[in-house]
C-alpha cells in the first residue's frame, strides 16, 4: 500500500495526537500511537486509558487499494519527523516499519508489536451541542477544577431546564457558568482531557455529546475524544451557596485585577491576603518574611456593610482575570464562604482562611 498526505492537512492534527500521547507511560504501549491506513483516510488513535483520542485525515492512495493497514509507531517522533517535511508526504505502511517520504527525506519507522492498544470504547450520542459555547465554558471553568479529589475532576455539564450551569470546583473554590437554554442533560468531561478538547474545539461550530456510565463522548465527523467518568458521582454545589448575607460590595474587575497583580508580587510564599471591606473602598494586605508586605486599595463603586477576614489571593485573582465590568462580593462572615458575581451568569465561591 502507498498513500499520499498533505502536511497542511496532518500537522494541526498530529500536534493533537502528539499532545495526548502519554510521555512518562508506565506501560510502553501508551507511548504509541495507531495508524490506520483506509480508502479515503488516515485514522490516528492513542489513549493514556482516561483519555481515549481519534483523528481521521484525508488521504489519497497511489496505486489499487486492497484492503485497511494498521500499524503502531512511537507517537512523540513520528510527529516530529512529520513536522520537518515538506507538504507533499508518502506512507508506505509494512509488516514491520512504516516507510514515510517527502522530498529528500525519508524514514523508516520501526512498528512495535507489542503496542496493540486497548479497545476503544464504543461511542453513544445523545445531543448536538454548540462548540464554541462549550469552548467558552472551559476557558471560565477549568482554572478551579480539582487535580486531585476524584469525584470534582471534571468540568460538570449540568442541565436545570431552563439554563445549563457548567461547573467546576476543588473543594476550596466552586465556578458555575451559566447559559440560558432549554437543557435536561448532564455530563462530566474529566478534567485529563480538558485542554484536548480546547484544541479540537478552536475551529469547529457544532460537536456531539453523549455519555455511559463510565465514559463521555465529544465529537465531530473528523475526531472523537472519549473521557472516563469518575466513580462516585458530583457532590451538591448548589448547597455551599450562602443564601443571607451580611456585607455586599460591588468593583470593577479591571482595578480587582491590578490590585492583585501588585499584592502578589512576593508569589506562591504570599498568596495569602488580609481584606477590610467597608462602603467606601477596600484595603488588601499580605506580607512575606523574605520580603516584606504590601498594600493595596480598591474602590468600592455601590455598598453596605463593614468585615474583615482573609484569603487566598492566587484563587482570587484566577476568577478576576475572566471577569468584566461590575463584579458584587456579598460575604457573610469570616468564616462562611465569599460570593463573588459577575452578573447573573459567571458566580465564584471561595471558602476565606484563617486569620
Amino acid at each position: 500500500m502507498l498513500v499520499r498526505l498533505y502536511k497542511s492537512q496532518l500537522a494541526d492534527a498530529l500536534q493533537t495526537v502528539a499532545k495526548a500521547v502519554e510521555r512518562k507511560a508506565s506501560a510502553f504501549y501508551l507511548q504509541a500511537v495507531k495508524l490506520t491506513f483506509e480508502k479515503d483516510y488516515l485514522i490516528m488513535q492513542t489513549t493514556n486509558l482516561e483519555r481515549f483520542l481519534t483523528i481521521k485525515v484525508p488521504l489519497e492512495q497511489v496505486g489499487l487499494f486492497v484492503e485497511p493497514r494498521t500499524v503502531h509507531v512511537d507517537g512523540i517522533k513520528f510527529a516530529k519527523f512529520v513536522k520537518e517535511l515538506d507538504e507533499e508526504i508518502l506512507f508506505a505502511p509494512e509488516d514491520t516499519y512504516l516507510e514515510v517520504k517527502s522530498g529528500k527525506a525519508k524514514a523508516r519507522f520501526l512498528v512495535i508489536s507489542e503496542a496493540d492498544l486497548p479497545e476503544f470504547p464504543e461511542p453513544v450520542y445523545d445531543i448536538e451541542f454548540d462548540a464554541k459555547l462549550l469552548l467558552d465554558a472551559i476557558e471560565k471553568v477549568s482554572f478551579a477544577i480539582s487535580k486531585e479529589t476524584d469525584n470534582l475532576k471534571c468540568l460538570l455539564i449540568d442541565g436545570k431546564e431552563d439554563h445549563i450551569n457548567f461547573v467546576g470546583s476543588d473543594g476550596y473554590r466552586l465556578v458555575i457558568y451559566k447559559y440560558p437554554m432549554s437543557f435536561d442533560k448532564r455530563f462530566r468531561l474529566h478534567v485529563s482531557g480538558l485542554a484536548l478538547l480546547k484544541d479540537l474545539l478552536d475551529e469547529t461550530d457544532t460537536v456531539k455529546l453523549g455519555a455511559t456510565e463510565n465514559m463521555t463522548f465529544v465529537a465531530t465527523d473528523l475526531w472523537e475524544l472519549a473521557l472516563r467518568n469518575a466513580e462516585n458521582e458530583y457532590p451538591d454545589y448548589e448547597a455551599v451557596i450562602p443564601s443571607d448575607y451580611s456585607c455586599r460590595v460591588v468593583f470593577y474587575a479591571n482595578e480587582m485585577q491590578k490590585a492583585l497583580k501588585r499584592l502578589l508580587t512576593f508569589g506562591k510564599d504570599a498568596v495569602g491576603v488580609e481584606m477590610f471591606v467597608d462602603s467606601n473602598e477596600i484595603t488588601m494586605k499580605t506580607q512575606s518574611p523574605d520580603y516584606g508586605e504590601i498594600e493595596v486599595k480598591v474602590s468600592v463603586w455601590d455598598g453596605s456593610g463593614d468585615m474583615h477576614l482573609a484569603f487566598n489571593g492566587k484563587y482570587l485573582k484566577e476568577f478576576i482575570d475572566n471577569a468584566e465590568g461590575k463584579v458584587e462580593m456579598k460575604l457573610v462572615d469570616a468564616e462562611s464562604p465569599m460570593v463573588f458575581e459577575n452578573g447573573e451568569n459567571y458566580i465564584y465561591v471561595l471558602m476565606p482562611m484563617r486569620l
